[in-house]
């Protein structure tokens, strides 16, 4: 019924292309394909549905322009970085949103794996010793996820560039969707899970910080790690020599469900994503130990207790979060950690003192925030919004509030601000937006209707 429908939707010339939403609202996770009898896969038929819509220019770009740009922000010069770590050896690759959540134990783990794995020979049977170089990036897979095959080419592209300017390192990744990435576009990298490289080194004493030892933690995999059997066993392991108890969910492994991240439906249906991420939630039994940041911040999100592996590392141990939910960073924290994390890494390892960002003006009424993130409006682009209306006084005040009032469109998508000036400072009442060009916006005078909507 499903395919129907979108081959429907595909054919449609006029009309109400009503197979949208479903198409978008995949997570592409693959779950479908391995509880169907005949092994019928979704995801494949979405993604081409996907990659279709944008070969012919009917995406609408609000279903995932915001996590396109995001993408770019992190492979972008104010969240990405590469050190040398020498010729050959290791290429530690955390991921974007490993980074933007947890970038002070991204940080101390590379200095612990520059030592740990320096010198010469094996420390387990195919894998050697040897430097340590570090890529802080975003992997291209929104890309990919957005069926915008030319974009995930350029990505690629970009990857395989700063690979070989680091001397063509075996690469271990600490996030299974960049993993899958890696092993598609640079296969001489021959990637593996960083948990695989950890549970092969001596492990070191001392105690995690993230539980007591002997806790019982139900495993969430990560729903594209769904096949790699190294990975998911590398997991448990660890969980055990950290003395966890892990904890088979009824639906493990292979049968693993997605946590609502995959596939952009967090970007292109949010509402739909939180549904996933507390379904994902009520079938874990126990407290869930999460292999990937991502399943972790949205499990604990949405109310269940739950660790990211990295909280049970005794080297990491006086940075691990705890069991009690704790929720991740919001979309505007998550860029700013990002590009945090750069400049530390920059001074400590390559000698660079990068500027900080400037401080803004702007503060916001109570609530506003969460209300923002819900909108997927960064504070930048509003902070900015009020400079540009501010410079061009091109705004208008609401005779009864006496708020100001004006529009902003630096790229495809205008943002609109309501402010008042108080102590030269601006407060925000209120913001929103529309991906589309809206004529007149931001000085910006148009012909025609608003286009690209």
């Amino acid at each position: 019924v499903y395919a129907r429908q979108m081959y429907n939707n595909a054919a449609i010339v006029k009309g109400l292309h009503l197979a949208n939403n479903l198409i978008n609202g995949c997570a592409l996770c693959g779950q479908c394909e391995e509880l169907c009898p005949e092994n019928f896969s979704m995801a494949e038929l979405c993604l081409s549905a996907r990659q279709d819509m944008v070969e012919r220019g009917v995406m609408p770009p609000s279903a995932h322009e915001f996590a396109l740009e995001d993408m770019e922000a992190a492979s972008g010069p104010e969240c990405a970085l590469s050190i040398r770590g020498g010729e050959g050896g290791w290429l530690f690759f955390p991921g974007c949103q490993l980074a933007a959540s947890r970038g002070e134990q991204v940080e101390a783990l590379y200095a612990w794996l520059r030592d740990a794995l320096a010198g010469q020979g094996e420390f387990a049977p195919g894998l050697e010793r040897g430097p340590v170089s570090l890529l802080l990036r975003c992997c291209g897979i929104p890309a990919r996820w957005g069926g915008r095959e030319e974009l995930f080419a350029r990505q690629a592209q970009e990857l395989r560039q700063q690979w070989e300017g680091l001397g063509r390192p075996r690469i271990m990744a600490a996030c299974s969707s960049c993993l899958s990435v890696l092993r598609e576009v640079l296969p001489e990298a021959r990637a593996l899970s960083l948990w695989e490289v950890l549970d092969a080194l001596p492990w070191p004493e001392g105690a995690s910080g993230g539980a007591d030892r002997g806790t019982l933690l139900t495993m969430q995999d990560p729903c594209t790690a769904r096949h790699d059997t190294a990975w998911q066993d590398a997991v448990r392991s660890l969980a055990r020599k950290a003395g966890m108890i892990p904890e088979e969910p009824p639906q493990g492994r292979d049968r693993t469900a997605c946590c609502g991240y995959g596939g952009l439906v967090w970007c292109a249906q949010p509402e739909l994503a939180d549904a996933m991420a507390g379904h994902r939630a009520g079938g874990l039994p126990h407290a869930a130990l999460s292999s990937c940041i991502m399943c972790r911040d949205r499990l604990t999100g949405s109310g269940k207790p739950g660790l990211h592996l990295l909280d049970l590392l005794p080297q990491l141990a006086p940075l691990a979060h705890g069991l009690e939910p704790e929720k991740g960073p919001g979309l505007s924290e998550r860029r700013a950690r990002r590009a945090a994390l750069r400049r530390r890494l920059a001074r400590v390892w390559l000698g660079q003192e990068l500027a900080e960002p400037a401080a803004g003006r702007l503060d916001l009424v109570p609530g506003l925030l969460e209300e923002l993130e819900r909108r997927h409006i960064l504070l930048e682009d509003v902070d900015g919004a009020v400079a540009a209306v501010e410079a061009e006084k091109a705004y208008f005040v609401d005779a009864e509030s006496g708020h100001r009032l004006g529009a902003w469109r630096p790229r495809n998508v205008t943002f609109w601000v309501e402010y008042t000036e108080e102590d030269g400072r601006w407060l925000l009442h209120d913001a929103w937006c529309h991906r589309m060009r809206v004529p007149g916006s931001g000085g910006v005078q148009e012909n025609g209707c608003c286009g690209e909507a």
